[in-house]
C-alpha cells in the first residue's frame, strides 16, 4: 500500500495513500481503496476558521472538497476524504494507475501542496480459448478428414499459443494424448491456425461412430505463461463406401453332386448353392462382426467374418434369382453386394396318361395277346443350356404276377439325345392268358428324379367260363386268379334273385359276431375300416370316385373368358374359369393345350377359386398340385395360414365355402392339376372328361359368343317400344342369379327393326329348376309393342353375351 507526501508548511505536510483490494478476473478490473489526510509534524498546533479545499485524482478519476476549518491544538490527523474506485486493466491484464492530490488555503495558514506518483496493479491473466470453425461458423462436430480453423480469441496481439489434443471414445476420451498432426501450427500460434482431424483417429475408435477430440490452448505474452484452455469438438466417422466394410466377391458353385456336369447350370429345386464371402475388411480400425448371405431373399449363411457354405435347401426361385452377400463391421456399418445367378425353372417328371392292355407280339392290342403293350404319355422338365437342351427322358417297364411283391425290370427306354417327352408304346412279354399281372411305369429325368410312380393291372385273357384244376377256382369271364373254393368274375355278380354281390371291407380279426356297416357319410369319409360299406354306401363311393376333386378346372382347360396369356388382371377378376386375381394387377402366362397345362404366375402374385360350401362336407380334405407355386386351403372368413408346398392337409368344418390359394415368391412359379379330394393322401390328378369339366364351370359362368353376325341368343317379345323380354337358354341351371355382361347386341323383331340393346336387368332366373334365364333388354329406337323378337349378334368378332354367378 503505497502512501504519497506533499509539504505544506514546515510543520504540516499533505499524505494520501492508495492500495489495490480485489480483482474481477473475467471483467479485466480491479477496486482501488484510496485516502487523503494532513498531519501535523511538530509544533503546539495552529487553527484556523478559513475555508480550505482539497483534491485527489485516481487514475484519471477526480475527486474534490472543502473544510471549513480546522483546529490541530486538539488534533494530530485531519482527514480530508477516502473511497474505493474500479480501475480497467489494458487487454493483457497489466495496469499502472496514476494518482496525485492537493490542498489549499486563504488567506494562508499551514500552508498549501501538490504531488503525484503511480501504483502498478497485479496482472490478470488472460489465458485464449480456441473455437473450431468453417467458414467463421463454430462447429461443435465434424467427420474426420474436415478443414477446420482453430480461432484464437487472445486479449492481446502479442499473445502467442502452442496447441496439443487428446482424443477418444466418450468412454476413453484420452486414449491418444498430446497429438499435434492435423494442425497447421501447434506452436507460435498467433490468431488463428488450421486444423485438419485426421482419418487415422479413427483407428482409436474401431467400435463407434464418433470419438471426443479435446484441444489444449497455452497462452504466452513472449516467454510468459498467460494459461491454459481447453476445447472439445465430436469427430465422426464419415459416411460413403470408403468408411464401410467391404469383401471380394461372393462366389458360387453348384453344391448338389451331379447337377453341373448333368446339365451346366443351376436348376430350381435341385441345386444347392456352394457359398463364399471372400477378403471381408473394415477400414480404420473396424472389424467384420458378422456376414450373411441370402439366396433370392432367404437368408441361407450367416457368421463371423468372412463365411463360407452350401444351402442348406436347394434353390426355390427360377429365373435371374439374387445372391446378396451382406457383412457388417463393428461400428455396425453395412456393405451388401449381390451376385444374379440364372436357375433354369424345373418341377418333376409327370406321367401324363398310360394305359396297359394285352397285345401281340407286334403291338397289336389283343385280349388273347401273351404280351403287354404300355402306351405312356409323360414328360420331364426341358432343361436348355446355350440353345442345348441338357435334359433326358428315361422311361422304366416293370411287372409282377398280381399277389406277388418283387418286380421285375423289363425294359428301359431312352435316354436318348436331347428328348425330353414319351408319347409312344412299348411291349414286354410273355405273360400266360391266364394270369393277370401288374405293371409299374417310372419316369426319370437326366438328374435321376423319377415321376410319381404308376402301377397299372392286366388282367387274364377274357373267357366265357373257366373251371381250373385241384389247385384253381373258376372265373366268369376270366381266368381263375384265387386258388380253390374262390370265384373270380370280371364284372359285377349277383345273387339271391338279382341282389348284387358287394365287396365289403372286412372286420378285425378280433371282431366278434355280425360286421357292423358303415353309414353312406362314415363310407364317404373313409373313417372306419373295420365298418363293411353298404350298397349305398358303395354307390356314393363309386360317384366320389369319378367326381372326387372338389376343384373345378385344375388344369386350366376351360377359358370362357379368353383371357389371354400375360394379361393383367385387378384384384377379384377372373382368367381362366374359376380362377381369379388374389392380388392386384396379377398377370399369369401360358401356352393353351386342350387338355389344360401348368401356368406361370408373375413374380409375387397369385390366383384363388372358390368352392361351394355344399361341395364340401366336414372331413379331412388334401390339396395336390403340380408345379412351383406354393398353396393353401382355408374357409372363406378363418384366418389365413401359410402358404406350403405340395401336399397341403386340412380339416374343415363344412360350414362355409372354402378358398384354395396360390402364390409366387420371389419369383415366376408354375402351377396346374391343381385338386383338393376328400382323405389324408394326395391321388393321382383326376382327368375329368373336357364336356363334364366345362358343365362344371358353366354352373358358375356361361359366354355366348358366337362368330357369326346375326346369331340368334335368346327370343321373346316388345314389352313397349324401349323394352323387350326374352328368354335365355344356359347350359346348365346357374349357382345363383347372374350378373349379365354383353357388347355389340341389338334386338330385332326380325322383319327390319334391330336397336343396339344398351342395358339387361334380369328378372329371375333358373326358371322351374331349369336352366332359363328371363332378361329384360332395354335399346332407345321406337319398335312395336307386343311384337316377337329376338336378341341377335351384331358382328362376328365382339359381340357376346355372358352370365356370372362366381364365388
Amino acid at each position: 500500500m503505497p502512501t504519497f507526501f506533499a509539504a505544506l508548511s514546515a510543520n504540516y505536510r499533505l499524505e494520501w495513500t492508495v492500495d489495490q483490494i480485489s480483482q474481477n478476473i473475467g471483467a479485466n478490473q480491479s477496486t482501488v481503496s484510496y485516502s487523503e489526510q494532513i498531519r501535523q509534524l511538530s509544533g503546539s498546533g495552529y487553527a484556523s476558521g478559513d475555508p480550505g479545499d482539497w483534491a485527489i485524482n485516481i487514475d484519471g478519476q477526480p475527486n474534490n472538497g472543502s473544510i471549513a476549518g480546522y483546529d490541530f491544538t486538539v488534533i494530530d490527523v485531519l482527514p480530508l476524504t477516502s473511497g474505493t474506485t474500479v480501475i480497467n486493466h489494458n487487454a493483457d491484464g497489466t495496469k499502472t494507475i496514476s494518482v496525485s492530490a492537493s490542498f489549499s488555503e486563504s488567506p494562508g495558514g499551514i500552508g498549501s501542496g501538490t504531488a503525484s506518483g503511480s501504483f502498478a496493479l497485479t496482472t490478470i491473466p488472460r489465458a485464449s480459448t480456441a473455437t473450431f470453425e468453417i467458414s467463421s461458423v463454430p462447429q461443435s462436430s465434424v467427420d474426420a478428414g474436415t478443414a477446420l480453423t482453430l480461432d484464437m480469441n487472445r486479449a492481446s496481439s502479442g499473445f502467442t499459443h502452442t496447441l496439443s489434443y487428446d482424443f477418444g471414445p466418450a468412454s476413453n476420451p484420452t486414449a491418444l494424448t498430446n497429438q499435434t498432426s492435423g494442425l497447421g501450427a501447434s506452436s507460435g500460434v498467433g490468431a488463428s491456425t488450421t486444423f485438419t482431424p485426421p482419418l487415422a483417429l479413427l483407428n482409436s475408435i474401431p467400435n463407434n461412430l464418433s470419438g471426443v477430440l479435446t484441444l489444449r490452448t497455452t497462452t504466452y505474452s513472449g516467454a510468459t505463461l498467460i494459461g491454459t484452455t481447453t476445447s472439445t469438438l465430436a469427430i465422426t466417422v464419415p459416411t460413403g463406401s470408403s468408411y464401410e466394410p467391404d469383401f471380394g466377391t461372393i462366389t458360387n458353385s453348384e453344391g448338389t453332386a451331379g447337377v453341373a456336369a448333368a446339365i451346366g447350370a443351376y436348376v430350381q429345386s435341385i441345386s444347392k448353392l456352394a457359398l463364399a464371402i471372400t477378403s471381408a475388411t473394415a477400414p480404420y480400425g473396424a472389424t467384420v462382426v458378422s456376414s450373411t448371405v441370402t439366396v433370392g431373399g432367404v437368408l441361407v449363411l450367416s457368421g463371423a467374418g468372412a463365411v463360407s457354405g452350401t444351402m442348406p435347401a436347394p434353390i426355390v426361385g427360377s429365373g435371374t434369382v439374387a445372391v446378396v452377400g451382406t457383412v457388417t463391421d463393428s461400428r455396425n456399418r453395412t456393405h451388401s453386394e449381390t451376385v444374379n445367378v440364372t436357375v433354369l425353372p424345373y418341377s418333376q417328371p409327370v406321367i401324363i396318361a398310360a394305359q396297359v392292355r394285352r397285345a401281340l407280339s407286334g403291338g397289336t392290342v389283343d385280349d388273347d395277346g401273351t404280351y403287354i403293350r404300355a402306351d405312356i404319355n409323360a414328360a420331364v422338365q426341358s432343361l436348355t443350356v446355350a440353345a442345348v437342351q441338357k435334359n433326358q427322358i428315361t422311361t422304366k417297364i416293370s411287372t409282377r404276377l398280381r399277389g406277388t411283391s418283387t418286380w421285375t425290370l423289363k425294359t428301359t427306354i431312352g435316354p436318348t439325345g436331347t428328348v425330353i417327352t414319351y408319347n409312344s408304346h412299348a411291349e414286354v412279354g410273355t405273360y400266360p392268358v391266364n394270369q393277370a399281372h401288374e405293371v409299374l411305369i417310372e419316369v426319370l429325368d437326366k438328374l435321376g428324379v423319377a415321376a410319381a410312380p404308376l402301377v397299372l393291372t392286366v388282367g387274364t385273357s377274357g373267357i366265357p367260363f373257366h373251371l381250373g384244376g385241384p389247385t384253381e377256382g373258376a372265373g366268369f369271364g376270366m381266368y381263375s386268379q384265387h386258388g380253390p373254393g374262390t370265384v373270380d368274375a370280371f364284372d359285377q355278380m349277383y345273387q339271391n334273385n338279382g341282389e348284387p354281390v358287394q365287396s365289403a371291407v372286412a372286420a378285425t380279426t378280433s371282431a366278434m359276431g355280425p360286421v357292423e356297416l358303415a353309414t353312406v357319410a362314415e363310407s364317404a369319409a373313409m373313417a372306419d375300416i373295420t365298418r363293411a360299406a353298404t350298397p349305398g354306401g358303395l354307390a356314393f363311393l363309386g360317384l366320389a370316385a369319378r367326381v372326387r376333386n372338389k376343384v373345378r378346372n385344375g388344369a386350366f382347360a376351360i377359358n370362357q373368358r379368353g383371357y389371354a396369356s400375360g394379361g393383367s388382371l385387378a384384384s377379384g377378376a377372373f382368367g381362366h374359369d374359376g380362377w381369379k386375381a388374389n392380388a392386384a394387377t396379377t398377370s399369369y402366362t401360358f401356352t393353351a393345350a386342350p387338355q389344360g397345362q401348368l401356368v406361370t404366375l408373375a413374380s409375387g402374385k397369385g390366383l384363388q377359386e372358390i368352392i361351394e360350401r355344399a361341395d364340401v362336407p366336414a372331413g379331412s380334405y388334401v390339396l395336390s398340385w403340380s408345379g412351383t407355386a406354393t398353396g393353401r386351403v382355408y374357409n372363406v372368413g378363418a384366418s389365413v395360414p401359410a402358404y406350403a408346398a405340395s401336399p397341403v392337409l386340412v380339416t374343415l368344418d363344412g360350414t362355409a365355402d372354402v378358398t384354395v390359394e396360390f402364390t409366387a415368391v420371389g419369383a415366376t412359379k408354375t402351377l396346374g392339376l391343381v385338386q383338393l379330394e376328400a382323405g389324408s393322401i394326395a391321388t393321382r390328378f383326376e382327368e375329368t372328361p373336357i364336356a363334364l369339366e366345362l358343365l362344371r364351370c358353366q354352373r358358375y359362368y356361361a359366354r355366348f359368343e358366337p362368330d357369326v353376325t346375326d346369331s340368334i341368343l335368346g327370343l321373346g317379345a316388345q314389352q313397349n317400344t324401349v323394352l323387350a323380354w326374352c328368354l335365355v337358354d344356359l347350359p346348365v341351371p346357374l349357382r345363383a342369379k347372374p350378373t349379365v355382361g354383353f357388347s355389340g347386341l341389338v334386338w330385332s323383331d326380325f322383319l327390319g327393326f334391330n336397336a343396339a340393346i344398351s342395358a339387361f336387368a334380369t328378372t329371375f332366373a333358373a326358371l322351374g329348376g331349369t336352366s332359363k334365364v328371363s332378361l329384360t333388354a332395354t335399346f332407345a329406337a321406337n319398335g312395336a309393342a307386343n311384337r316377337p323378337g329376338g336378341i341377335k349378334t351384331a358382328n362376328s368378332t365382339t359381340s357376346y353375351l355372358d352370365f356370372s354367378a362366381d364365388l
